[in-house]
């Protein structure tokens, strides 16, 4: 019984390579043939096609690739050099907080302008008016030109002489004592105080911040360099 199955098996497997293989194609047994006539005629001119090797492609028959259009960098923001009006220093008490929350440090500075300082030959403070009233006649009798000084810290007092550098006013003072006046002493004062002016080395023109330093600042006017 089991030579009889596998012989069966063995003629069914024989039958099946058989049939696979279209050679019981002339009997009607076989599988079904996938052709499409129509393809074949629709071939232009087949044998001209030829298959090439990697390195034998020339650089013509390679595709081109588009060279992409360069980009334009972006234009940098145009900034401007702007300096102020000459202000006092309850302005620039005023200005500052607001620059230092607007700008970064470095982008502003404040340009001291201080008046020319000179020097005097002074006498006094006077104690009392008795005393300003001895060296007065001192003075007249010496036949020494003064005048009353008004200057906070200095009155009352004389002022001898003032010059416009220290040198001048040394040798005026050893002039002085040689003719006898032993109590004058030199000084140097400046006549008004000191005024700044904001620097704005480079800004962009349209940043909010100089609307804000004006708004604390209502008489600074911002200018271009010279």
């Amino acid at each position: 019984m089991l030579r009889l199955i596998l012989l069966l098996l063995m003629l069914l497997n024989l039958g099946y390579f058989a049939w696979g293989q279209g050679y019981l194609l002339p009997y009607g047994w076989g599988p079904a043939q996938q052709r499409e006539p129509q393809r074949l005629a629709q071939q232009v001119h087949p044998e001209a096609i030829k298959v090439l090797a990697p390195r034998a492609v020339t650089p013509a028959a390679a595709p081109r690739i588009a060279a992409s259009a360069p980009v334009a960098p972006l234009a940098p923001a145009t900034t401007v050099c702007l300096l102020s009006n000459a202000i006092d220093a309850d302005q620039v008490q005023a200005v500052q907080p607001v620059l230092a929350a607007q700008l970064a440090q470095g982008d502003w500075t404040f340009d001291e302008q201080a008046p020319p300082a000179h020097w005097i030959l002074y006498m006094g403070r006077f104690g009392s008016p008795a005393e300003q009233a001895a060296k007065r006649a001192q003075l007249a009798e010496l036949k020494i030109k003064f005048e009353a000084i008004d200057v906070p810290g200095l009155s009352p007092g004389f002022k001898l002489g003032s010059f416009s550098s220290q040198a001048d006013a040394e040798a005026a003072l050893q002039a002085l004592n040689k003719r006898g006046v032993r109590t004058a002493k030199m000084t140097q004062i400046r006549p008004v105080p000191s005024s700044f002016r904001l620097r704005l080395p480079a800004i962009d023109p349209k940043r909010p911040a100089l609307q804000h330093i004006q708004e604390a600042a209502p008489d600074l006017v911002l200018l271009p360099c010279s």
